[in-house]
């Protein structure tokens, strides 16, 4: 429980900078008012930019493609929000369902770009995405960054601030998506300090009853084991959440398989009572 707690602690910490650093780019592009004060929660900067820019946000349903031209007209879309349609041209998709491709092609002030990536489900897959942040940034000097998500659609606000890819991954981070790395060592962290604090409590409690060094050594060799212990269990916990990483980037219905279990799970516990 204490551990959870201070690694809880670190990464909200962390987060919380985040998010201070992100208020000033986007007060600057107006997504804030200017007069906007950080909140206690970080959460509710997000709020904020819904409420404030509401007419500056392009919504869409992740779960959308279905037919041939779907990217093609998924891109036009951000193309024309972008103001960047007169410079993109010839788009066109096509979905391969025997090999489960999907195909996008255009051409980007008179460079021909084509682009083919796995295609298994109805779901923006995530190689588009991809194409966006490496395309718009590169060429039209702006970032499409995504709102955290409320369901399966996207929220997207358009970003020309050199700050907007640290804005686009405090909002990842906000969505859930903090690096797994980071929450490990976090863990490492917190079990250093609850061994560290162990160690000086049980030897100077010991000290009355055994003696300096016996209760030293003693005590030593118990927070040792329990670090250690604590360690492994944080680099098991990484490994599981690295693997479940991919399979949902490789398919991203497992997160409604995902849902759809616990909630069954829920509705069997109800029935217990």
């Amino acid at each position: 429980m204490l551990v959870s707690w201070i690694t809880n602690g670190i990464v909200d910490a962390h987060t919380h900078g985040l998010v201070e650093e992100a208020v000033e780019p986007l007060k600057k592009e107006g997504f804030l008012p200017s007069d906007y004060k950080m909140p206690e929660e970080p959460h509710e900067v997000v709020e904020a930019v819904r409420e404030h820019a509401d007419d500056r946000i392009l919504t869409f349903d992740c779960e959308c493609i279905e037919n041939d031209d779907d990217y093609a007209t998924l891109l036009r879309v951000l193309a024309e929000h972008a103001g960047a349609d007169t410079r993109i041209s010839g788009i066109a998709s096509e979905l391969d369902y025997e090999q489960k491709k999907a195909r996008l092609s255009f051409t980007i002030d008179g460079e021909s770009v084509q682009r083919e990536w796995k295609q298994d489900s109805d779901w923006v897959a995530e190689p588009f995405f991809e194409l966006l942040h490496e395309v718009f940034p590169e060429r039209f000097a702006s970032r499409f960054v995504f709102l955290p998500a409320q369901d399966q659609c996207a929220e997207i606000i358009l970003m020309q601030s050199p700050d907007s890819k640290d804005v686009a991954t405090t909002f990842d981070r906000l969505s859930g998506q903090v690096d797994i790395e980071e929450v490990a060592n976090s863990k490492i962290t917190a079990n250093a300090t609850v061994a560290i604090l162990g160690l000086l409590a049980t030897t100077g409690g010991g000290w009355v009853l055994f003696g300096f060094w016996k209760a030293l050594a003693v005590s030593l060799m118990v927070w040792i084991v329990v670090f250690f212990r604590g360690c492994s269990q944080a680099i098991r916990e990484q490994d599981e959440q690295m693997a479940l990483a991919k399979q949902v980037e490789e398919n991203p219905e497992v997160i409604t398989e995902m849902a759809m279990e616990f909630l069954d799970g829920i509705r069997r516990g109800k029935k217990k009572f």
